[in-house]
């Protein structure tokens, strides 16, 4: 995929970056597109169910749960996850780039974040 002009970084061949995407696009009616403040978002009928900023080498990822499902992970002992900022209240949890990441663990928030944005037609066909 050729890189979006001011957003480059997001297309180098960094494995983080790489399997965010990977998991992402997996859904269906998934696009990817840059947002108006310098972020890359994953969408599904232009509604964003995974954000991905860069910021001193280190790329931050913003998922759309349940204010449930934030407390919960946000609640277990060593959680290498944190409540978004500005959009935490609404049940947004974010990892960094340089946290232990279980990728399981991330797929599982990810389809999470997918099914709760995407149109119940889209997500039955997931």
């Amino acid at each position: 995929m050729k890189g979006i002009e001011g957003f480059d970084v997001f297309y180098r061949d960094h494995a983080f970056m790489n399997r965010i995407r990977d998991i992402a696009l997996s859904f269906p009616g998934t696009e990817e597109k840059p947002d108006e403040l310098g972020h890359l978002t994953f969408r599904v009928k232009d509604k964003t169910f995974v954000r991905v900023g860069w910021r001193e080498g280190i790329y931050h990822t913003s998922l759309r749960t349940s204010k449930e499902t934030q407390h919960f992970v946000l609640s277990e002992e060593g959680s290498p996850y944190s409540k978004t900022p500005y959009v935490g209240q609404h049940g947004w949890l974010s990892i960094q780039s340089d946290a232990e990441v279980n990728w399981e663990h991330v797929r599982s928030l990810v389809e999470e974040a997918y099914l709760r944005t995407a149109p119940k037609k889209t997500a039955k066909n997931n």
